[in-house]
């Protein structure tokens, strides 16, 4: 394949957030997996008790009600995409 396919095609999932887990190490099975996982270990970072934990990760602060809308707001990014 060449480099500007190659491109699109990375670029092209990137902007399908619904098809995020076919691009990740395969942890996660679902979206809502990814999501859970960032909401511990930003609680994690701002106690204090992840190791070698970005710092960027204390920014994260969704709490169990923000996933839902959060959740719609990312397959709406991917309703008409072609």
């Amino acid at each position: 394949m060449s480099s500007s396919r190659r491109r699109a095609s990375v670029t092209s999932d990137i902007r399908r957030p619904t098809c995020i887990t076919d691009n990740h190490n395969g942890q996660f099975d679902t979206l809502d997996s990814i999501i859970d996982f960032y909401i511990e270990v930003s609680d994690q970072s701002r106690a204090g008790t992840l190791r070698n934990g970005d710092i960027q990760l204390q920014g994260i602060a969704l709490k169990p009600g923000d996933v839902v809308p959060l959740m719609a707001f990312l397959k709406s990014l991917n309703e008409d995409y072609q």
